[in-house]
């Protein structure tokens, strides 16, 4: 398995005491019970099947249990592949933070990609974004 490396989150649609820091990380602005779900789309750029694992992380930790492996199977567009589920967490104001993590599984010549796509037409639809997050407070 190659190196663990943080999802990037970038854009915010909207917030509502929820903050990404750095890029990577997820913070809670009150303390209570949280559902942190995700949907990212993967590509990877060599053939054969590869590995890829997404865990959790809290402040800097890995989560145990929140691991799960997933075979990508071809190349380039023929191996984009959505990887989806949550996490119920319990945030403390003031210091908690968690992050999406991923290794793979890609040769050296090969990479695996969270990739977006641009819009596209016949018919007209909207970009595909790499990655979605919501957290929801539920407690």
């Amino acid at each position: 398995m190659g190196q663990a490396t943080p999802v990037p989150l970038g854009q915010t649609d909207f917030s509502s005491g929820v903050s990404i820091v750095g890029g990577t990380q997820i913070t809670m602005g009150v303390t209570g019970r949280f559902n942190i779900s995700f949907s990212i789309q993967l590509e990877k750029t060599d053939a054969g099947t590869d590995w890829v694992s997404i865990w959790l992380r809290k402040n800097g930790d890995n989560v145990p249990w929140t691991n799960t492996d997933v075979a990508i199977v071809g190349q380039d567009a023929n191996s984009r592949t959505v990887v989806a589920w949550n996490f119920f967490v319990e945030a403390t104001v003031g210091g908690d933070f968690w992050q999406l993590m991923i290794a793979s599984t890609t040769s050296p010549t090969g990479r695996m990609l969270i990739q977006s796509v641009d819009t596209q037409t016949g018919p007209a639809r909207p970009a595909i974004p790499g990655t979605i997050l919501t957290v929801n407070q539920v407690g």
